[in-house]
Order: C-alpha cells, then structure tokens, then sequence
C-alpha cells in the first residue's frame, strides 16, 4: 500500500478551525488520511514518499456541490452540434471532468444532464476510463411539460407523475433527486418568478425520494417556489434567489428563514449570483427585518440566515467550460465582505459534505476520510489567492492533477 506524506507550512482542516501553523502534514495510506496535524506529530514512516512544499498551505479537496458536466448555454453552436451526438456529448464532459481536477474540485454534484447520460458518465469515471472528480449525479431533473430544462426528459405534471419520476431516478441509479419547483432562466418561457408544484406535489415527491433513501435538492428562484418547498421536507434549496411573483421586487421571508434553520433545510448558492448586487437585476429588497443594514447582495441575505442556523454551501452552477468559477470567485470574497477564509473554505467542503450525508467520508482533513487534498501555494487562512492556481490535487490519495496538468487514471477499478 502506497503511503505519502505531505508537508508544508500551513494547514486548513475544512471545519472552519484555525489553521495549524508553523509547519503541518497530512499522512496518506492508500487511500486514506490516517494523520493531520503539527509537523513533529505526524513522522514520515519508513518508506513513505515525502512531499515538501515551502510556502504553501494544505486544504481539503474541493466539494462543488452544483455543476453540470454535460450542459451548456443551448445558444453555443458548439454545444448544438455536440448534442447531436452521444459520443461527442461524452467527450465533451470528459473534458469538463478533467477541467474540474485542474481547479481543485474532487467532488461534484451534477444537478441535471439529459436523461441517464450524466450517470453513466459518473459510473465511467469511477471504473477508472478517464480521469475526473468523484461525481454524485441527480439524472435529468424532475421539471414540468414545457417546465425549467424540459428537454432534459423528466417530465412530471401530476401528483403521480412526480412519484413516478423519482423512482424512474432511483432505479437508473441518481445518488439524489434533484426537482425544479420554480422556472430557471436557461428556459426563459418557464417564468423564473412563478413555482412549477403545488406543495403537495412536491410532498408526494419528496416523500418518496426519502422513503427511497434520497436527498432532494430544489431549484428555488420564486420565493413562492422556497415556501411550497421548505414545508414540503426538501433537503436542499438551489439559488434560494427570492424572487417575487414580478421583476419589481425580492420578496424575501424573514419566518420561512428561521424555519428553514429549525428543521435544518440547507441553501446551495451560486457564488456568481451571489455576490453581485441584485438590484438593477432583479429587483429591490422589499422587506427586512429592523436594525442592521439592508443587504445588497445575496450573499447578505444568506449570511443573515446563517444566524438562524441554515446550513450552506457555495457552488458554482457550472456548465460549459467555467470549473474553475468556485475557487477563483471564493478567492475575492474576503476583500468584498471580510469573511474569514478559513470559514470561507468550510463552505466548499465540509458543508457540502454534510449537505449530502458525507461528513464521515469526504470534505475535511481528519483521520479515516478519503485522501482528498488540494495544495496551494501562499497563506490560505490571509489570502485565497492561491485556489486560483491549485499546485497539487490528490483523489483518494492518488495524485490527479499537477498545476494544472490532469493525470490518467493509473487503473481500471469496478467500482469507486
């Protein structure tokens, strides 16, 4: 069994926890982390391969916990032409696999491709065909006729639709459920401000998701479409953009936010988004709570909910080519907000780790977790400038990517 030790001057173990300072190693087995900590902690066993860098800081490999490997804006002639073809859609999100190793990411969670495509994808890249991040995959999403990503191929109108629906996703194998209970923009005759289910239509659905032991993720723009969702029992909130019913206005509730953070409902937000002020987009903030200032960006918003106990993770909602929008946005929020990196990084680890049931398998740097390590050059806990430029990304302990250069899988396995 392959042992490697990894040294260098600063470590951030992905909890939000200070970071060790003054010199830190991870120590690998195979594929697993069996030591962190203080230099003088964690000895080099005999035969163990060493590897040093000086001025650089250890991090937990990043968890992206919203991509699409296989899309892409339906307007890019490009992206029409590898559509027409399965071969060509494949090759396509092979390289998008790869683009996600090069930036960092080891873990993604798909939310929507075209039918089971984006799980056989998953199922290739962890029988070792070519290299790419540990993949979770929702399948084609659960949407209405002429609904949000319709041509996906999930159809589901009725109560008994959406039951259908799920269990179709369950037999093909989708490691979560992923609903779209508002319209979205990349379908713009959907109406991103109205919900697409009743709240009992996505009780029925989600019900069954978690009888079928399944996570459900729902794509959220209207804020109607976060309050038939929240009572609903959904696991998760993407975009979590509280949209009102028109462009005017955001029609954000302060009593569905401390809802959300009692029965422990979590917010996956797109950092783009989430960053960038909402008014002039889509409207102004029409109500909140008295004292402390009105937010300007969403990222506010979210943070002010975070005080209510909702847990969330940062994403990118990557498609086309854009892996690398996680950890090079992240990298600016310090600046922008003065958020704490080290808090900053557990947003793109272990909460999306625990997000999805993980925590005691990826998303932090602790005894028994898989071997997944990025290194950046620098002093993360003062300066994410380095996630731009990761210098070493290790998967399951097997180095996968080298500033930027992505390795083949060095074997064929039958299973992840």
């Amino acid at each position: 069994m392959a042992v490697t030790l990894i040294r260098a001057d600063r470590l951030l173990d992905g909890t939000g926890a200070p970071a060790v300072r003054g010199g830190a190693a991870v120590l690998i087995e195979g594929d697993t982390i069996r030591a962190v900590g203080p230099l003088d902690d964690v000895p080099a066993p005999p035969g163990a391969k060493v590897v040093e860098l000086d001025d650089a800081t250890i991090l937990p490999g990043i968890v992206d916990g919203h991509v699409h490997l296989m899309l892409c804006q339906p307007s890019d002639p490009a992206y029409a032409r590898v559509q027409a073809d399965r071969a060509h859609l494949f090759a396509w999100a092979a390289g998008n696999a790869q683009a996600c190793l090069a930036a960092g990411l080891t873990t993604v969670y798909d939310c929507g491709g075209p039918g089971d495509n984006t799980l056989v994808l998953r199922d290739a890249i962890a029988a070792g065909l070519f290299s790419g991040p540990r993949v979770l995959a929702a399948g084609a999403p659960i949407t209405t006729t002429g609904g949000h990503c319709n041509w996906l191929g999930n159809r589901a109108d009725t109560r008994d639709d959406v039951i259908k629906a799920t269990r179709k996703l369950v037999e093909q194998g989708a490691d979560f459920v992923k609903v779209m209970a508002t319209g979205g923009s990349l379908t713009p005759a959907s109406n991103r401000h109205t919900p697409q289910y009743s709240q009992a239509e996505l009780e029925a659905l989600i019900g069954e998701a978690h009888r079928l032991k399944r996570r459900v993720v729902a794509h959220c723009n209207a804020a109607e479409g976060i309050r038939r969702s929240v009572p609903a029992g959904v696991d998760s909130i993407a975009h979590c953009n509280w949209l009102g019913p028109t462009p005017e206005y955001l029609d954000y509730d302060d009593a569905l936010a401390r809802r959300m953070g009692a029965q422990g409902t979590r917010v996956d937000l797109n950092i783009a988004q989430a960053i960038d002020p909402f008014e002039g987009r889509d409207g102004a903030l029409r109500d909140w709570p008295p004292g402390g200032d009105r937010p300007r960006t969403r990222w506010e918003i979210v943070r002010h909910m975070q005080g209510y106990g909702v847990g969330v993770y940062l994403t990118s909602d990557a498609i086309g080519r854009g892996y690398d929008l996680l950890p090079r946005t992240l990298a600016l929020m310090p600046g922008r907000f003065g958020d704490a990196p080290a808090d900053l990084i557990r947003l793109v680890t272990s909460s999306p780790a625990r997000a999805m049931g993980l925590e005691n398998q990826i998303g932090a740097l602790k005894p028994g977790l898989s071997a997944d390590v990025l290194v950046v050059r620098g002093d993360a806990e003062r300066d994410l400038g380095g996630l731009a430029r990761p210098e070493l990304v290790y998967l399951r302990g097997e180095l996968v990517a080298e500033r930027g250069r992505v390795s083949p899988p060095s074997r064929l396995t039958p299973s992840a």
